[in-house]
């Protein structure tokens, strides 16, 4: 189960260890966005050892349009499935780079295919309106305030705090690297473990069960 901390709590701590209680060096709002750059680095480590912890979803529902924007909150794209009915749905496929121009000129009844564009989500072909598919992705941190809750494991919130404290011995010019041992061995810890999983675990971003079901952009020249 995850532990959770204060931003308070690691701001505090983060200045205790530089000796500057006060806030001398900087202020609430300037150790906050350290803060909030240090939680977005923990955060990625988070997602690339286990994905599926952070995981999410929206519902598109098809306008006539190939695109959709992306949720506000919107990292990466694990999938996207086409749901026709409430219990049902079928994974679509990733497309690829080599793929862009498969489907010129394919009309269906649905979408078979997805990319990230930019800031949108796009579905190939474009399907029809009032259609719904489900977007299954990984969220970012959010916008942290001093009363906000971090989600921490293994006493991460010490990373936390010597990222920040770093950031403000920085500032000072009194960064002696003292931190530097430990925070390369957390980020190796998590780096490994996250490659341990793949290593372990491989898992397909497109279902094989449904490739020949959905896959066949030369079907429509039959």
């Amino acid at each position: 189960m995850a532990d959770s901390v204060l931003v308070s709590t690691v701001r505090d701590n983060a200045r205790a260890r530089v000796d500057d209680a006060s806030g001398a060096i900087a202020g609430d709002t300037e150790v906050l966005g350290y803060v909030q750059q240090a939680y977005k680095r923990l955060h990625g480590l988070y997602v690339g050892a286990e994905p599926d912890r952070f995981r999410t979803e929206a519902t598109v529902t098809t306008s006539g349009s190939a695109t959709s924007n992306l949720p506000a909150d919107w990292l990466s794209t694990i999938g996207v499935d086409y749901q026709p009915a409430t219990n049902t749905r079928y994974a679509l496929r990733r497309l690829q780079e080599a793929e862009r121009n498969a489907f010129n000129g394919v009309t269906n009844s649905q979408a078979m295919a997805y990319r990230v564009i930019g800031t949108t989500l796009a579905l190939y072909p474009t399907p029809p309106s009032g259609q719904t598919y489900i977007h299954i992705y990984i969220p970012t941190t959010g916008t942290l305030t001093a009363g906000s809750s971090i989600d921490c494991r293994n006493g991460h919130e010490v990373f936390l705090e010597m990222l920040v404290a770093r950031r403000l011995l920085e500032k000072e010019e009194a960064y002696d690297g003292r931190y530097e041992k430990q925070i390369d061995q957390i980020e190796s810890e998590l780096v490994e473990e996250a490659a341990l999983r793949y290593m372990r675990d491989c898992n397909l971003m497109t279902s094989l069960s449904q490739m020949d079901y959905y896959w066949d952009p030369a079907d429509y020249r039959r």
